[in-house]
Order: C-alpha cells, then structure tokens, then sequence
C-alpha cells in the first residue's frame, strides 16, 4: 500500500509540473528560442500513459502512439493470420524453376543471393532499363562465392540503410510551424509574432526531415518484405509488380533529397532544377516504349529474350 501511495504521489507531482510549464509558456516571459519551450513541455510530459489527459491532445502524445501502434500491430497480426487460414496454414508451393535460389542445397549461395536481391530491385527503382515479364530461372544469376564482386554492392546497400534509418531516427521529433496564419493572429486578441509562434495559441505540427525520411523508408521497405525471399520463400525471385508501393517511398526519398539540395542557390535551383526534368522525361519516354511490349503477347514475350531467354522463347513457341 505504501507502493501505491508513492506512486499516487509521484503521478500527482508530475501533473503539477505539466501544468506550471503551460501555464508558464502561456502566460509567463517568453524565451528567444522555441527550443527552449519544447524542452520544458518534453520534461513536464514525462507522465505515465493511465495519468494523461484527454483535454491536452497535444501534450499527452504517449497515448495515442501506444493505441495506433496496438492498432497497427493487431491487424497485422489479424490479416497475417487470415492468410495462413486461407493458404490451409501451409506455405505456397511452386516449381524449382520459379524460384531456383529457394532450392538451392548450398545455404551460403542461397543466403548471398537472397541478400543480393533488394539490389536488383532497386536498380530497377533507379534504371528501369531492362524490364521483363518474368524473372524466373537464371535471370538473376546466383551468388557462389563470397569473392563475388556484387557482395560489396550488398554490403554498401545494407550499410547505408542502416545508417540512413539510424539517423533519421535519432533525429527524428515533431516541430512547431512557424507559419504566421490568420488563426494565429485572431485567437483571443493576441496577434504578436510571438503568438504567432507558440504552442499553446497556434498548435500546429508539421513533420520534420528527418521524419519524411522514416516515413519514406517504411513505405519502401515494408510493402517489400513479405515479397523479398529473406523471411519466407515465394514463387518468384524478382516481380516487378511489388514494387508498386515501395516507388511511393522512394519517391518521396527523391523529392526530399532535390528539397535539401536546392538551398538558396540559384544555380542550384537552376541545376537541380533541370535534372528533375530530364529525370521526368527520360522515364516518361521508358513508359511510353514500354507500354509498346503490352500491346500483345507475342510482342511481351519477345522483350523478354533478353532478359530471360529460356522463358521468353517458351512462351512464344507455346503460343504457335
């Protein structure tokens, strides 16, 4: 009992302090710096989830994290369960030619080139050059040895991932707008810039970089995962269809780094500026041609000789 008598008080004591720093931002000498305020509503917020308050959506930000991320993992949880239900609670079977790398004996070939295969689909993201319809086969040659040059092509790409979400985790964090809007400046008569500036009159967050890019990251990594071979075997070594929802993330990866880039430099601008023109052009012109293969089997077969001749020339003698 005593246990709970002190925690009852340590809660107690917390909520003063969360309401002395707002009553303090709102009412007391505002500070220079807004880092400043949001140091002291960080410190005041560091409360138990049960003892947030629903009046300070704001504030108690603790709560509604945990209940979207119960949501989010719940019906994960319920749609992962629902597949299984209805593939019998076995895996998928398929042929060793669709998937030659999943029947591989040797487990360091097979893992090398497993890990190999999220290069080839970002550089398809990158240049889709060399598309095909199907990827089965040795479209993809396998990885033998750990002397194979590509294995630094994985290394650098696992590690910059690594580094990237590591950054842009640690300096991740919701900011205030600095944005001097009209709501601001018409709320209770108080219309000094800084008004204009604080969290308590004008409540409005925006993301920062560094959350854009854990954002971004998700929606390309995420949707990949079930189709990428590391956690569970499928059907096909590489399918351009999944990466539908990962060129979402990548390109918003993409405007946030021609963001960064621009500055204040005209030149930049001007430069940067242009290579988002050629970029569009080029891969306008890549969907154009392409879209020329799809305009009948025997045309979508052939495209795909070069990529996957023993599957392509199948294909077509199956269809005379």
């Amino acid at each position: 009992m005593f246990v709970g008598q002190q925690n009852k008080l340590t809660v107690s004591e917390r909520k003063v302090r969360l309401f002395s720093s707002v009553l303090e931002i709102g009412h007391g000498p505002r500070p220079a710096c807004r880092c400043h305020q949001k140091a002291k509503i960080r410190a005041a917020i560091a409360v138990p989830i049960e003892s947030c308050s629903v009046s300070h959506p704001y504030l108690c930000l603790q709560h509604g994290e945990w209940s979207v991320s119960t949501t989010l993992g719940l019906t994960a949880m319920a749609l992962f369960g629902v597949r299984m239900w209805v593939m019998g609670g076995r895996p998928p079977t398929f042929a060793a030619a669709d998937n030659p790398i999943a029947y591989e004996r040797s487990w360091i070939t097979r893992t090398l080139s497993l890990l190999y295969l999220p290069i080839v689909n970002l550089r398809l993201l990158l240049a889709p050059t060399t598309l095909s319809f199907d990827w089965s086969m040795d479209a993809v040659p396998r990885i033998t040895s750990i002397t194979d040059p590509r294995n630094i092509l994985t290394g650098v790409f696992y590690a910059a991932l690594y580094r990237l979400t590591r950054a842009a985790w640690n300096a991740g964090g919701i900011v205030e707008s600095s944005d001097s809007d009209s709501e601001c400046s018409s709320t209770s008569g108080r219309s000094s810039p800084e008004c204009r500036r604080s969290v308590r009159y004008c409540p409005k967050f925006v993301p920062s970089s560094a959350e854009v890019v854990l954002i971004s990251l998700a929606i390309t990594v995420l949707p990949f995962l079930p189709a990428s071979n590391l956690f569970f075997y499928v059907g096909f070594v590489v399918a351009e269809r999944v990466l539908y929802l990962p060129s979402v993330g990548f390109c918003l990866l993409v405007a946030l780094g021609a963001q960064r880039i621009l500055g204040a430099d005209k030149r930049r601008r001007c430069f940067v500026g242009a290579c988002v023109v050629i970029l569009l052009m080029s891969l306008s012109a890549r969907t154009i041609l392409r879209n020329k293969d799809w305009r009948s089997e025997e045309e979508l077969y052939r495209s795909g000789v070069a990529v996957n001749p023993p599957k392509g020339k199948e294909s077509i003698h199956s269809m005379q």
